[in-house]
């Protein structure tokens, strides 16, 4: 689902549902040669990085990311005054009780930077605040390109059987509690590939 369509869906839900807890689920990939798979990573904070403003730069001038500036949310919770938040807290009960539940197949942690091997800023957003806080990205590789004994060994599903093409259709036309008209249709990125660690 795309973002909008997920802003719009999790509005309805609290909407009509007024629920006690929203737990937002997904998976990336990580740098940090400490985060194994089946971990679990923690979020304490939700942010925006959907807004920024760049000051004027001339024609080849190229990006830099000191032009940049985050925009926060500017939100009324009294009904007068706006004011703004350049990220969200997470509930602390959750965040500590998440903290809390065995993962038997791997841990949970919290922590952004268990996600990125590249140090946060000290600015909203963690933006960078001073030029000699940038990062250089000297080199990059393909996956392909990392010797063989360093791969992390899986098994995937192949996208030529009948199992694959039955797990598109179930992804193409949901019959959840949730959907009530199936779509018959599914964003490319909603389609999973499986994978299971090689035996």
């Amino acid at each position: 689902m795309k973002r909008p369509r997920r802003s719009t869906a999790t509005a309805i839900a609290i909407v009509n549902f007024r629920p006690r807890l929203i737990i937002n689920q997904g998976t990336a990939g990580a740098a940090v040669p400490d985060l194994k798979l089946f971990d679990i990573v923690v979020g304490e904070a939700t942010v925006d990085y959907g807004a920024f403003r760049s000051a004027h730069a001339d024609a080849g001038a190229g990006v830099d990311l000191s032009r940049w500036t985050p925009v926060p949310h500017r939100l009324r919770l009294d009904g007068k005054d706006r004011a703004a938040f350049d990220r969200f807290p997470g509930d602390s009960a959750a965040v500590a009780a998440a903290l809390g539940i065995p993962n038997p197949r791997g841990r949970v942690v919290k922590g952004m930077e268990w996600l990125s091997t590249i140090p946060r800023g000290t600015g909203a957003m963690g933006f960078y605040e001073r030029p000699e806080q940038y990062v250089p990205i000297r080199s990059l590789r393909l996956a392909s390109e990392v010797p063989v004994a360093e791969r992390e060994k899986l098994e995937v599903l192949r996208t030529d059987t009948v199992t694959f093409s039955k797990l598109v259709e179930s992804r193409r036309n949901r019959s959840d509690d949730w959907y009530k008209v199936p779509a018959g249709h599914v964003d490319l990125c909603n389609v999973p590939l499986v994978t299971r660690p090689q035996p």
